[in-house]
C-alpha cells in the first residue's frame, strides 16, 4: 500500500524522463520489480525513468 501511494504520487508529481533511484536489500528486489525498477550492474541500487 505504501507503494501504491509512493508511485501515484510520483506518477502526478513527476517531470517526464526524472531520474528515481532507491537502494535495496537484495529481499526488497522482487518488490521493486514489481513497480518497474530494474538493477544495473555498473550502478548501486535500483533506477527507473518517469514517466510512470
Amino acid at each position: 500500500m505504501i507503494m501504491d501511494n509512493l508511485m501515484l504520487y510520483l506518477k502526478e508529481n513527476t517531470p517526464d524522463q526524472a531520474f528515481i533511484g532507491l537502494f535495496s536489500s537484495n529481499e526488497g528486489k522482487k518488490l521493486y520489480e514489481k513497480y518497474g525498477f530494474q538493477q544495473y550492474p555498473a550502478l548501486t541500487g535500483m533506477f527507473r525513468v518517469a514517466p510512470i
